[in-house]
């Protein structure tokens, strides 16, 4: 999805909001314009004052409510924090605006201890993150950083009553809109005495593989049961054993058309 503000609303106020577009979202969030409150001064009377990195943090205006606490409130544009600002009855000016870059403005609220708010008070869906989330955002690692290494396990076909319907339908809204993957399978691990099990996804996807992936795990880390495991794997088609446990298995998503790898056939030496 391009990135623009009128994309970033779009998205916000989608009925079906949810993890499954976390990846546009932080990605647009980190490169476009945003808009944050500054307690008035008779200076600023009528601008938009305009931060860069480097600049002196500033004094970031907050707002307490009974169920979310302190938050520092952020919009998407002006006309939504105008908005928000007359929907709380704000005095005439008691805020002006500011704004800066996402990415800058995120490492500039990763240094002070309130969490935030994106478009309180507005027609959009509102988004609360915790400091973490922000200083993940500000530095990037939003997209990095929880690849681990891939385990060796023994997996088994899940049967379509057992799967975790609301993980998987947010990673079912998230597959549509990836054209370069062509096909999910899920799976469970056999788990040894006295462990868990955890759930294992195989893409056959094309193109840059940890781009998918790391955006898949931005998706699966959010609508994930707290108390579940999962893993992501690529499907190999040199993976005899994986081809084989796939095309015995039907895929919870696949594009129309897909036809699933042919397994490779024993080749028998020819007796002399």
């Amino acid at each position: 999805m391009e990135t623009s503000t009128e994309n970033l609303e779009r998205i916000l106020v989608a009925r079906d909001f949810g993890p499954h577009y976390y990846p546009d979202l932080f990605r647009m969030l980190r490169e476009l314009e945003l808009v944050f409150l500054l307690p008035y001064h008779p200076e600023m009377l009528g601008e938009t004052v305009t931060l860069k990195n480097g600049d002196q943090l500033p004094q970031f205006a907050v707002w307490d409510s009974s169920d979310q606490g302190r938050r520092v409130p952020i919009f998407s544009s002006p006309r939504l924090a105008n908005d928000a600002c007359k929907a709380i009855g704000a005095e005439p000016h008691e805020f002006a605006l500011a704004s800066m870059p996402g990415e800058g403005l995120f490492q500039l609220l990763a240094c002070q201890p309130d969490a935030i708010v994106l478009n309180p008070a507005c027609h959009t869906n509102a988004v609360f993150l915790d400091l973490a989330a922000v200083r993940r955002l500000g530095d990037g690692t939003i997209f990095r950083g929880e690849l681990g290494e891939r385990q060796q396990s023994r997996v088994e076909a899940l049967d379509p009553a057992d799967y975790p319907t609301n993980f998987v339908q947010e990673l079912f809204s998230f597959l549509k809109q990836r054209p370069q993957v062509r096909a999910t399978w899920i799976f469970r691990t056999v788990p040894e005495e006295g462990t868990a099990f955890e759930y294992v996804f195989v893409l056959d996807a094309e193109g840059d593989w940890l781009e998918v992936e790391r955006e898949f795990r931005v998706v699966a880390s959010a609508a994930c049961a707290k108390d579940s495991q999962y893993g992501v794997a690529p499907l190999d088609p040199a993976n005899k054993a994986l081809l084989t446990l796939t095309a015995q298995t039907t895929p919870f998503f696949a594009r129309p058309g897909y036809v699933p790898h042919a397994v490779p056939k024993r080749t028998r030496k020819k007796k002399l």
